[in-house]
Parts: C-alpha cells; sequence; structure tokens
C-alpha cells in the first residue's frame, strides 16, 4: 500500500512537473515573441529619429523654413520679391537674380548694364554696394529698385512705366 501511495505521489508530481515545463515552455515562446517586438520598435525608432533629424536639416523652400525673415525687395516693375539672406549674401547673387527675373520683362538690358539701384524702403537713401551685402541687410527689411535714365538726349523725362513727368529734367540722372 505504501507502494501505491508513493506511485501515485510520482505520479501526481510527475503531472505537476510536466504541468510546470508546458508553462515554461510556454512562458519562453512568448518572451521570445515579446524580445521580437521590441527589436523591431527599437528599430522603427531608429528609422523614425533619422527621418526628423533629416527633416529638420532640410531647407523648405523660400521665405519658410530659414533662419532668419527674407529681405523684401520691390522690383522697378513694382513686384515683391522675398529674398533670403541665408542663400543671397553678396553683390553678385542678388545681381543674378535681378538678371533672372527681367530676363523677358521690360528693363532688362537696363539690368544687363547695372543702370539701377538698391534703396532703403524707408529712408529712400542708396544701398552702397561698397560694403558687402550681408552688412547693408537686416531680416524683414523692406528695399527698393530703382532704374536708372540719363537724360543725356532730352527724351528721359517721363517714367517708362507710368509715365509721370519729371518736373525737373535737366539733372543728368534720373532715378524711377
Amino acid at each position: 500500500m505504501q507502494i501505491k501511495a508513493i506511485d501515485e505521489k510520482i505520479d501526481k508530481q510527475s503531472k505537476t512537473s510536466d504541468l510546470i515545463l508546458s508553462n515554461i515552455k510556454s512562458g519562453n515562446t512568448s518572451l521570445i515573441q515579446v524580445h521580437s517586438i521590441t527589436i523591431d520598435i527599437k528599430n522603427i525608432l531608429g528609422l523614425f529619429q533619422s527621418y526628423i533629424l533629416m527633416q529638420q536639416s532640410t531647407l523648405r523652400g523660400l521665405g519658410t523654413g530659414w533662419q532668419q525673415d527674407p529681405v523684401i525687395l520691390e522690383d522697378a516693375l513694382g513686384f515683391r520679391i522675398p529674398i533670403p539672406l541665408d542663400l543671397v549674401n553678396s553683390w553678385d547673387m542678388l545681381d543674378m537674380i535681378l538678371l533672372k527675373r527681367f530676363e523677358k520683362r521690360s528693363g532688362h538690358q537696363k539690368v544687363l548694364k547695372g543702370e539701377y539701384v538698391i534703396e532703403e524702403g524707408i529712408t529712400g537713401r542708396d544701398v552702397s554696394r561698397e560694403n558687402e551685402l550681408i552688412m547693408c541687410l537686416r531680416p524683414g527689411q523692406k528695399i527698393d529698385m530703382s532704374m536708372i535714365f540719363s537724360d543725356l538726349d532730352g527724351n528721359s523725362s517721363r517714367c517708362p512705366r507710368c509715365f509721370t513727368k519729371l518736373e525737373d529734367s535737366s539733372e543728368a540722372r534720373t532715378q524711377w
């Protein structure tokens, strides 16, 4: 009878051991799945972080995403052009932009010959080309472009855009 009781206890312990082993195997499988999911999440977060860094370092376009506000240039035809100081930092670059803007418009020859001035929008004073462009302009500043017309032959007494008559046309140079 003792043997029978011992056999029953052994059978019970065997079933308990099998149940424990089954639970351990199931838990191990679940842990392997959790580990795999954790690695996938880590990889996705790494890609997301790379994407965010790439987006932060990419310039978005004119007038947006720049470190500073653009200068607003009103050209001789009255068009307003945002000039990003982050990119346009020399007189040569500004001249190239103006030349391209006037390529198929009135005043192209004047721009090509450099017969224009850039003026401060508030004071109307000429911006000196003797200084570097970035030293002359401030973020958000408004500047104006005026064409220069020589009045040597007496035919330049009217504005070529609005045809306003110049009161004193005896000057050798007229800015419009």
